[in-house]
């Protein structure tokens, strides 16, 4: 090889181009395969892509867009609910002195038509404060300090109720006894968490736990009433239908029936309670004698009701004359009924669908 050194440095170079030839051709098959199975990848995720029915089309980008105006329409609908076709008024002008004389009118103006649809005050009597009572039975000269404005809206929410309530009474021939009216004291400050200490309420005011209301921060803010009363089945039904109907948005978060009690459905004695309801502008209460409900005379045996009362002196009558068993009596019972007047909170606009 020593002699031929121009031979031995040819056939090193042809060496050192074949062996760079042999890598080039190497490296150019493995990016080949590389390549292909991209390729192949690119094209299984195209056909996939081509065979879903949400596969992004002019029609489906279409679609997509109107259902997000039509999650934007259904989302303001829902806040339209929430805010209702009627509102009670919002005065933020109002003055304490002012509102704490309306809270007394608005007082002695729904005794009064208590008073004319015959409806018994059961408790505090001579000064139901129907929710206010921390300012209509104030001799300090106690008036509301904050949060105005939204007092005299809860204001405006019992009469309301009340009304409602007296309509559905529909009359002397349905017993109704009222025993209590709450508001929740939105003025009072309200400190919730472990240890806090719950503000000291009248009997008329009620503050819910938190996991009762539907208030949300940014979504909603409520105000709270209850009421208690003792009637018919048929008096809370269209005490109900009333308010759902009414067009305000009057949540019902509540419906507790109970037995009534003894103690109210008795009337009080004439002397109880007579110059704190006169005073009331109530009036009288009825004689002890006249209970507020019909009291039921006992079962027949052999039936599984109660027997309507026997005619006759004696109380002895025919067979063939004896009123039909009743089975199924419309007792009066105890209810407990909540609502929640809802406030929505307007949600931020989003954003619109891109092109």
């Amino acid at each position: 090889m020593k002699q031929y050194p121009f031979f031995t440095a040819i056939f090193t170079g042809l060496c050192l181009a074949f062996l760079v030839g042999v890598g080039f051709a190497l490296k150019g098959g493995m990016d080949y395969s590389k390549n292909t199975a991209t390729l192949e990848g690119s094209t299984n995720i195209l056909d996939g892509v081509r065979n879903n029915k949400v596969a992004p089309t002019r029609e489906n980008v279409d679609a997509a867009r109107s259902n997000l105006v039509d999650l934007q329409n259904s989302e303001r609908n829902f806040f339209e609910t929430l805010r209702g076709t009627q509102r009670f008024s919002l005065d933020s002008r109002i003055e304490a002195t002012d509102l704490a004389s309306k809270l007394r009118e608005s007082r002695d103006k729904l005794l009064g038509d208590m008073k004319r649809a015959d409806i018994r005050l059961y408790g505090r009597q001579g000064t139901f404060g129907l929710g206010f009572r921390r300012y209509v039975d104030a001799t300090d000269g106690n008036t509301p300090r904050k949060r105005l404005e939204e007092i005299a809206l809860q204001k405006n929410v019992i009469e309301y109720l009340i009304g409602t309530l007296i309509t559905a009474k529909e009359g002397v021939k349905n017993p109704l006894i009222l025993q209590s009216v709450c508001r929740e004291p939105i003025e009072l400050s309200v400190v919730r968490g472990v240890g806090a200490v719950a503000p000291k309420t009248n009997d008329d005011e009620f503050i819910p736990p938190p996991e009762a209301t539907l208030r949300a921060d940014n979504v909603a803010s409520t105000y709270y009433f209850r009421l208690v009363f003792t009637a018919r089945t048929d008096v809370l039904r269209r005490f109900i239908n009333h308010v759902h109907g009414s067009g305000y948005p009057l949540a019902l978060r509540e419906v507790k029936v109970e037995p009534a009690k003894a103690e109210v459905l008795l009337a009080p004695p004439a002397q109880q309670g007579a110059p704190a309801l006169a005073e009331a502008g109530v009036g009288n209460p009825p004689p002890a004698s006249t209970p507020p409900f019909p009291v039921a005379s006992p079962a027949l045996p052999g039936f599984s009701g109660t027997a309507l009362p026997l005619s006759g002196a004696s109380g002895a009558v025919a067979l063939d004359q004896q009123p039909a068993p009743v089975v199924v009596r419309d007792v009066p019972s105890e209810f407990t009924v909540s609502f929640e007047y809802i406030i929505p909170v307007q949600p931020a606009p989003r954003k619109a669908a891109n092109n």
